[in-house]
């Protein structure tokens, strides 16, 4: 069973953003799109090393892909770490705005 609510189109209030509401939200659209490159990144290479003739490889080789990964997912974690800083700097300024409360 649903509800539904009807609000009298005189009581809708549409608060404007600011700008660097704006800016962070952007940041935040960006670092998410860089992510999900990064996953898809991560999942083929997933993929690819399930092919490898691992006792063909010399260790250089071996220590090369191991550090690829390292890199990736030293990297992910840095995007993720970065969302959260943008994510916290979005809501600090949506408060500022007392239009929010």
């Amino acid at each position: 069973m649903s509800t539904s609510v009807t609000l009298p189109e005189d009581k809708i209030e549409f608060i404007a953003k600011s700008d660097k509401e704006i800016r962070i939200e952007r940041r935040i659209a960006s670092l998410e799109a860089e992510m999900h490159r990064a996953c898809r990144i991560h999942d083929r290479r997933d993929d690819f090393l399930e092919m490898i003739d691992w006792s063909a490889m010399t260790i250089d080789d071996r220590e090369t892909v191991h550090n690829h990964a390292d890199r990736l997912n030293w990297s992910m974690i840095e995007i993720d770490h970065e969302i959260l800083l943008a994510s916290q700097d979005l809501y600090a300024e949506h408060m500022e705005n007392p239009l929010n409360w």
